[in-house]
């Protein structure tokens, strides 16, 4: 999904189109789990056998008595955020955080502007912090091949997105690589450390204007 208020205008269809794929995919990724639903019970057994024989990465118990409450405080948090990205954070924030969830072993927490998702974070926490240090106003762009897209950024927050942007537009950043490579950057489990990488090799190239501090 993208959020009610981006403008979108004068994109590259097929780019847009390819992008909305990758991040579809992004964002359905997360740690493996097996769900056990209690009532009140003070133990469930061994959870490291249990996490053992089902193969995943963690075990979530959930409390009956809570799940009212919980999914009571979810329907708020929708009804009172505007912002989809923010949305997802606090949603796994509240889940993460209510007394009825409990996630063996606990998720880790990171706010670094440079960090990539941490266990049991929304996948799309990371991309939050980055745009956080965006300027307000100014654009980052991705040219791919034949595809270009770019955002303008405020508060925060993607505003406008186009393949058409303006002459004297203000670029924070602007990447310049194959396609395949900014693929394997969005669908990494840290895109920052991903795109470290490529740059390092020099699969992607990196303009950042001057006075901006930028994770990569």
């Amino acid at each position: 999904m993208i959020d009610p208020g981006v403008a979108i205008v004068d994109v590259d269809p097929e780019a847009f189109a390819h992008l909305n794929a990758v991040l579809s995919k992004r964002d359905r990724s997360g740690p493996s789990s097996v769900t056990v639903v209690h009532d009140g019970i003070e133990s469930v057994g061994d959870l490291a056998s249990l996490r053992q024989a089902h193969g995943v990465d963690e075990v979530v118990l959930l409390d009956r008595r809570g799940l009212d409450d919980l999914s009571g405080q979810l329907v708020e948090l929708a009804r009172q955020t505007d912002d989809q990205g923010d949305l997802l954070v606090q949603c796994r924030q509240a889940y993460v955080g209510h007394w009825a969830v409990t996630i063996v072993p606990p998720p880790a927490t990171t706010n670094a502007v440079g960090s990539g998702p941490a266990e049991g974070e929304s996948g799309w926490a990371p991309v939050q912090r980055l745009l956080a240090s965006v300027p307000d106003g100014q654009w980052v762009a991705a040219m791919a091949g034949e595809w270009s897209l770019a955002a303008q950024v405020r508060g925060g927050r993607i505003v406008r997105i186009t393949s058409d942007w303006p002459a004297d537009a203000v670029m924070a950043a602007s990447l310049r690589g194959p396609v395949a490579a900014f693929d394997e950057v969005l669908s990494a489990p840290d895109p920052l450390a991903a795109l470290r990488t490529r740059v390092a090799s020099g699969e992607v190239a990196i303009d950042v204007r001057e006075g901006i501090e930028w994770p990569a």
